[in-house]
């Protein structure tokens, strides 16, 4: 899996070597499946942690004695295309 375009940091990935059934055929481990398969599900969420230099204050309002906001703004995936519902909470 990948993440979102723009931003960087570090994956949660499974590695294991594939093993044998019966018939001598190779199979993926379950560790390795219940990933592929938890990241294909259209309810699966990605949450991102981020180190953030500055006073937590915007428009003169001081997030940090809040403690959380949430930016509503559409983007554009890899291929250009506009998704309207995308929905960031940011939590101090």
């Amino acid at each position: 899996h990948r993440l979102d375009r723009g931003a960087s940091g570090c994956l949660v990935f499974a590695i294991a070597e594939n093993i044998k059934n019966d018939d001598g055929e190779k199979i993926p481990c379950r560790a390795t499946r219940a990933l592929v398969n938890s990241l294909k599900n259209s309810e699966a969420t990605k949450t991102y942690v981020a180190l953030c230099d500055g006073d937590g204050v915007w428009s003169d309002v001081d997030y940090t004695k809040k403690g959380w906001f949430t930016v509503d703004n559409p983007v554009n995936d890899e291929n250009g295309k506009r998704i309207e519902d995308c929905r960031t909470d940011i939590c101090f």
